[in-house]
């Protein structure tokens, strides 16, 4: 069944209370935005195979049970999203600021990620995660500030993605070890690191 059309969310404050957020599943032209997400469960905001859909301006904060929680992504796509974008959002006391699972030229453009945390893991977290699926490709990630920009290549490769004029800091409230600023990991292709700090 297809998805929804040009539907948008706009400026609420959500408490999930260890629940996802907001998920838009086949959505073509579809945004969140203006929108503060706490106590996420999975993920704050997740796209999953949808086309030119768009999170913007949106706090995305405090992961259930932060830092002892096994997840909590702020912005995930999870498989076959393209032409969408995350833009000019906060996220804070998550797991990760952005995952991408599978997705195909999309812009993570100008938004903030500091302290992320999960149970296990005493080091500085990945804020963007280009490819934690099979095949990324093509993905733009242009002025962003975070703490590390990684693709894991755990379940595929990734290609052809661009950083451009991003500053990863590798900075986190506590920890030190594990300070991979840009870290491509295996399985990661053709891709362009360009005037970062």
């Amino acid at each position: 069944a297809p998805g929804p059309v040009l539907f948008g969310i706009e400026n609420m404050t959500i408490n999930v209370n260890n629940n996802n957020g907001i998920t838009i599943g086949g959505g073509d032209r579809c945004w969140v935005k203006g929108v503060e997400i706490s106590g996420i469960a999975n993920s704050g905001i997740l796209f999953w195979a949808s086309s030119q859909c768009e999170a913007r301006r949106n706090y995305i904060h405090d992961a259930y049970n932060f830092p002892s929680q096994s997840d909590g992504y702020a912005n995930m796509f999870q498989y076959g999203n393209s032409y969408c974008r995350v833009e000019d959002s906060i996220t804070y006391r998550v797991a990760v600021g952005v995952l991408m699972n599978g997705a195909a030229a999309n812009a993570i453009l100008y938004n903030f990620d500091w302290y992320n945390g999960r149970a296990g893991l005493p080091w500085v977290q990945t804020s963007i995660n280009c490819n934690h699926g099979p095949h990324g490709i093509m993905n733009l990630f242009e002025g962003n500030i975070a703490a590390r920009f990684q693709n894991d290549a755990y379940h595929g490769s990734t290609s052809h993605g661009t950083l451009f004029r991003n500053n990863f800091n590798g900075l986190h409230p506590t920890f030190t070890s594990e300070r991979q600023l840009v870290d491509l990991a295996r399985a990661s292709y053709y891709h362009n690191v360009i005037g970062n700090v």
